[in-house]
């Protein structure tokens, strides 16, 4: 052994840059499903985002 116990396992710096990793990974799929929730709900609430979209004109001519 040339460094004896002193040194931090090998393995050390690899799983704290797979920490790293994780939480971006992590970080990437809370922010695609946002995304892909958003994108959802402008599917399905399309006549009622229209209809509000039309109020809000009607009652800015008022």
């Amino acid at each position: 052994m040339l460094g004896g116990m002193t040194e931090p396992a090998p393995c050390y710096r690899c799983l704290k840059e797979r920490g790293h990793i994780m939480e971006w990974l992590i970080f990437l799929v809370v922010a695609a499903a946002i995304v892909a929730g958003v994108f959802w709900a402008k599917k399905h609430f399309r006549d009622e985002i229209d209809r509000a979209k039309r109020i809000n004109r009607a009652n800015k001519n008022k």
